[in-house]
């Protein structure tokens, strides 16, 4: 009798891992970023205001401010030239342990001549602003660098270096301008996407440009311009093989496009609006993120749609993930809510990758007992899907630094198809919000989720012990505590 009493919470807790708990037990409840980059920045500098990861590479803008009317007076009381520090794109890799700068590029310095306008402001020479790194895209050895300010992305190509055996350097190739269009070219270059052989690019306006690899190596040739004319198309876009996904402007009821490839031209296939069938006229900005992988499991995030108005907890924001085959119309399959009195804006940003995904929230703040303790935190989601083909909420992602009013996650959250989400954080050498002393690139590592699914609450043929073994199991890791400790 002894030994049956030894092994039956052996017995239980084995019961409850096959029935209850995901595989991993680790990832379950908050998680602390693996690894940060943040470098320091010399002074007007920012960094993390935009980034690109693709596999084992990412790069970051490490931007400096254009501040014309000082290069001006820098001018006239020095040589009469002035030069900005030049911004630049940081490229990191990761080498199976950590994520190491390889290459830096930096802005081009291209000059201007100031007009005359008296004798105490003569005509000066000073750089011009450029917006380099204002939108990035890295796939494997190719690196486009969005430069709005000039109308222009300028292309990189990763190349063996010339005397460094093993060594590689990032080489410019040539630009992308926006010649022969009909449409307006003012901010060509703000937003771009990318998949197989086609690049689309984004201007102000928020009209397309599609451009198609031609057979010249590192050569891409205007196909097609998409635009409607609408107040509210385009902000938020993103490609999958013959799919492309529109999202709505900030501001707008929302709403979203979904354009399909016939092999030659992209062509407007569905109207999607709110599948909620009993909406709020408060509600807005359905379509805020947009993303599509390559199972084509589309992710929308609604943005600002009211929960309490619907009678959930917490400020805005729901997100839905669907189905979209080729040739027919989006299915809406899971509606992700938190339905935390925490929650700000849920789906300020998403992405989406196979069988995870992940929606962000930076003005996710801390409730206890009802009463907010800090706000503006930011916290982002992961789900995973299931093996009954649904998703469920995983972990939560959050910082080793986290503060309040610190917003994390403004520009963006990622997940990679080699297992990695990057959440990434501004912060400026100046102080300004959020603070020097946090934010950056904070990178998870999911590659030990690979197969991840939840298994059923509990086996109907033993739900009892089934039960029980899930509350002595969260029992053991409350006790243990929900965090795992971030690499070094």
């Amino acid at each position: 009798m002894e030994t049956r009493l030894k092994l039956l919470p052996l017995l239980t807790i084995f019961i409850s891992l096959n029935c209850w708990a995901p595989h991993y037990t680790d990832w379950f409840g908050i998680r602390f970023e693996d690894w940060k980059i943040a470098p320091a920045l010399a002074t007007g500098g920012s960094f993390a205001d935009h980034y690109a990861i693709y596999n084992n590479q990412l790069a970051v803008l490490e931007h400096y401010e254009y501040a014309r009317n000082d290069l001006i007076n820098e001018a006239i009381a020095g040589s009469g030239v002035a030069k900005k520090d030049p911004s630049k794109i940081n490229i990191y890799e990761f080498d199976g342990a950590d994520w190491n700068l390889k290459s830096s590029l930096l802005e081009p310095d291209i000059l201007e001549s100031t007009p005359y306008v008296s004798p105490e402001e003569p005509s000066v020479i000073i750089s011009s602003e450029t917006g380099f790194g204002q939108s990035l895209l890295i796939r494997n050895d190719i690196l486009f660098i969005g430069m709005p300010s000039l109308g222009t992305v300028k292309l990189y190509a990763k190349q063996p270096h010339p005397t460094l055996a093993g060594s590689h350097v990032w080489t410019h190739q040539n630009d992308i301008l926006p010649l022969a269009v009909s449409l307006p070219t003012e901010g060509f270059g703000r937003s771009m996407a990318f998949s197989e052989n086609v690049l689309i690019i984004q201007n102000n306006q928020g009209g397309l440009f599609v451009h198609k690899k031609i057979g010249v190596p590192l050569k891409w040739e205007l196909d097609q311009e998409i635009y409607i004319d609408e107040p509210c198309f385009s902000k938020d876009f993103e490609l999958s093989g013959n799919t492309l996904i529109i999202g709505s402007k900030d501001g707008c009821t929302g709403k979203v496009w979904i354009f399909e490839s016939n092999g030659d031209k992209f062509n407007l296939t569905e109207t999607y609006f709110s599948p909620d069938p009993s909406p709020h006229p408060a509600d807005s900005e359905f379509g805020h993120s947009v993303s599509i992988d390559g199972n084509n499991n589309i992710l929308i995030t609604h943005s600002r749609y009211l929960l309490d108005l619907h009678g959930f907890s917490g400020a805005a924001g729901i997100a839905y993930i669907g189905k979209k085959e080729p040739g027919s119309p989006l299915t809406i399959t899971n509606v992700l809510n938190p339905n935390d009195a925490g929650t700000g804006e849920f789906g300020w940003d998403a992405d989406i990758s196979e069988n995870k995904a992940i929606v962000n929230d930076p003005y996710f703040s801390s409730i206890v007992d009802g009463s907010i303790t800090e706000s503006g935190l930011g916290m982002n989601y992961l789900y995973v899907k299931t093996a009954e083909d649904t998703w469920e909420h995983l972990a939560k992602l959050t910082r080793s630094d986290a503060a309040a009013i610190s917003w994390f996650g403004r520009s963006g959250v990622e997940i990679t198809d080699s297992g990695f989400a990057v959440v990434a954080d501004p912060y400026s050498e100046s102080g300004t919000q959020p603070s020097s002393a946090f934010g950056g690139i904070y990178i998870y590592d999911l590659r030990d989720m690979e197969g991840l699914f939840f298994d059923p609450i509990y086996d109907e043929d033993i739900p009892a012990i089934g039960v029980i073994g899930s509350l002595m199991l969260a029992l053991s890791i409350l006790g243990m505590g929900w965090s795992r400790i971030r690499k070094k």
